[in-house]
């Protein structure tokens, strides 16, 4: 059987065996034809997008219910969530140290919508991919807690929608950002190994 993409066992689209999972769909195909588990039948879609690095990772009706969806991408796993009618795509794995962030709450924090890694609660926002901190400034006479970045930490995708079906590009990749040690194989093994 292909491997899955979905965040629990109650929300999992699974591939139907007679195509190729979603990352492994020729980019030159028009349709592609799934399975999915909460309608409990096969899907048509349009599997030809305009940019040709874009990988068919599910439907958008299959999004706007289970919210976020697991899916492997030219070999890198992520996690799409939709949240307030908009896609966030990013690695699957938390800067810090490796956590599942698709088990993650998201949490509204000083305005942005951020995903809470349910190891060690590091804040990260769904648009930039920040890592949020709260901090006090020592030197303040209202010593005041606030909300500070520590910069780019988790490596953010774009995510297009066409005709019913939702699309990742991976973002430019010779940039190093902090989730990348989780992303790579080397992670994989000795995770798989344990």
């Amino acid at each position: 059987m292909f491997p899955r993409s979905g965040v629990s066992d109650t929300n999992t689209i699974e591939y139907d065996q007679t195509m190729p999972p979603p990352s492994r769909i020729p980019l030159k195909r028009k349709t592609a034809t799934y399975t999915s588990k909460i309608m409990g039948q096969k899907q048509t879609v349009d599997t030809a997008p305009e940019d040709d690095l874009a990988v068919f990772v599910g439907r958008e009706e299959d999004f706007k219910k289970s919210k976020r969806i697991r899916a492997t991408v030219n070999d890198r796993e992520i996690v799409i969530f939709y949240h307030n009618g908009q896609y966030h795509a990013m690695d699957l794995r938390c800067y810090h140290s490796g956590g599942p962030l698709h088990l993650g709450d998201i949490e509204e924090i000083n305005g942005q919508s951020c995903i809470i890694c349910p190891w060690h609660k590091y804040k990260i926002t769904l648009t930039t991919g920040e890592g949020l901190y709260q901090g006090i400034d020592p030197h303040a006479p209202n010593r005041t807690p606030k909300w500070f970045s520590k910069g780019v930490k988790q490596r953010i995708h774009n995510v297009t929608v066409r005709n019913g079906g939702v699309y990742v590009t991976l973002s430019d990749l010779s940039q190093s950002c902090d989730s990348d040690h989780y992303a790579s194989e080397k992670f994989e093994k000795a995770e798989a190994s344990t």
